[in-house]
Formats: C-alpha cells, sequence, structure tokens
C-alpha cells in the first residue's frame, strides 16, 4: 500500500481477530491503504460455533478512521468495494457465507443505507438491520403488521455500519415511538 499497490485481503471473519495487531500497526498507524473483505460474517449455518462471524463488528470498530460495510446484497456488496478503492484508509466489507437477500419491498437508496415503508397504521416503528438478516428482518415486520395493522414500520438497512450516517437516520426515524 505504502508502495502506490491497493492490497485486498479475503479471509473468514472469524479468523480476523487473528490479525488485529497487524492491522493496527501495519495499516492504521501506517496510514496505509486497504480493502479487509471478509467472508462468512455474521450468523453461519452448518459452519459451527468456532466459525460464526460476529465479533469483527465490535473489534474493528474501535480502529480510528475504518469503515465498515455490512451489504446484505451482491449489489450493494459491489457499491460498498467501489467506494473502499477510493478510500484512503482501512475498508472493511463483511459478506454473508452463500446467498443473496431477496425481498420485494420497495427501497429508497440514502446511499450507505436505504428504506421501505410496511404498512400504514397510526404507529410507527423503525426497526434498523445490517447483513444478510436483512431479508428475514423484513419477513418478521411483514408478519408483525399482518398480526397487527394499527403500526407503520420504516426498516432500515445498513450497509455502512461505521461510521454511521447518523444525522441521516436521525432525520428519517427522529419521529418514531419506537426504535428496534
Amino acid at each position: 500500500s505504502i508502495g502506490g499497490m491497493l492490497p485486498v485481503v479475503v479471509m473468514y471473519s472469524t479468523f480476523s481477530q487473528r490479525v488485529f495487531d497487524q492491522l493496527w500497526h501495519d495499516v492504521i498507524l501506517q496510514k496505509a491503504k486497504m480493502i479487509l473483505m471478509l467472508s462468512h460474517s455474521g450468523l453461519v449455518p452448518g459452519d459451527g460455533v468456532t466459525h460464526q462471524g460476529i465479533y469483527d463488528p465490535g473489534l474493528f470498530a474501535g480502529l480510528p478512521g475504518v469503515h465498515i460495510d455490512s451489504p446484505d446484497t451482491y449489489t450493494e456488496m459491489r457499491k460498498s468495494f467501489n467506494e473502499a478503492m477510493g478510500y484512503d484508509g482501512l475498508s472493511v466489507i463483511r459478506y454473508p457465507k452463500s446467498g443473496e437477500a431477496v425481498y420485494d419491498s420497495s427501497f429508497r437508496d440514502h446511499g450507505t443505507w436505504k428504506t421501505a415503508e410496511i404498512g400504514n397504521g397510526n404507529h410507527w416503528i423503525a426497526v434498523l438491520t445490517y447483513g444478510r438478516i436483512a431479508g428475514q428482518v423484513i419477513s418478521a415486520v411483514k408478519k408483525l403488521n399482518e398480526m397487527n395493522p394499527d403500526c407503520r414500520y420504516t426498516v432500515v438497512i445498513l450497509r455502512r455500519i461505521r461510521p454511521l450516517d447518523t444525522e441521516g437516520l436521525i432525520r428519517i426515524c427522529g419521529g418514531c415511538e419506537r426504535l428496534v
């Protein structure tokens, strides 16, 4: 990276804890540019307890200047990768073991996150999610809406989980009665 190349490192999310010191000393402190692609991110069915990619967001969030994306679809992953190529620091992109999130809701794109409205009741609930579970969260919200049509839901799917666009999220969800 310091010599002008752009290293792209791909590894299982669960193994990324082993490179934390190297990222700190050789990337962050040197102000080097690097893309770390973490496969098998999130809860990974069939891989056993040692291969669950659930700890890396907390581990890397403490590194100064790091961008962490956790896209829910391959299209969003391409957006994350293209943005990471233009970022002058460490970019971490988490992606699931397999499968593409599939849902039929229409989403509004807000850059590093997107929203969909489900239901039209009087009580407003905002639901934030990210990564591979987004499709399951949307299914759950649709079932909740069927059971309780007196609510309306704003589903927010984050692609970038650090830094978080707090101003944008407050603008979209600031008046909700509940935030999940």
